[in-house]
């Protein structure tokens, strides 16, 4: 055992879907009524397979940022994440860190 594991590390790899999946309007848009792509967070349906086979844990922020309303966690310019996004990505990464683990501050 090499790396971080060897040294009692833990390695989380977060997935950050892109507007298309999450936000309704533009995966109604895209998605030809869900026909395109197999799974609503596609990321994670690519993704957890290979992470599976390699042992690593993976966490898709697809259910903290889902909506209903356009742009909501998005700018509509350019689809970046705006502050509401960035925070409901923290704050899920967060409780999903201290719901699964030990602690990550040194006593």
């Amino acid at each position: 055992m090499t790396g971080a594991a060897a040294g009692g590390g833990r390695v989380v790899v977060v997935l950050l879907p892109n507007r298309l999946f999450f936000d309704d309007f533009y995966y109604r848009s895209n998605s030809q009524g869900g026909r395109v792509f197999p799974a609503r967070d596609f990321m994670m349906h690519i993704a957890r397979p290979r992470f599976d086979r390699l042992g690593l844990e993976c966490v898709s922020m697809f259910d903290a940022l889902a909506t209903d309303v356009r742009d909501r966690h998005t700018f509509a310019f350019d689809g970046h994440y705006n502050a509401l996004g960035a925070e409901r990505i923290a704050e899920a990464l967060s409780d999903r860190l201290r719901a699964s683990g030990p602690s990550l501050r040194k006593e």
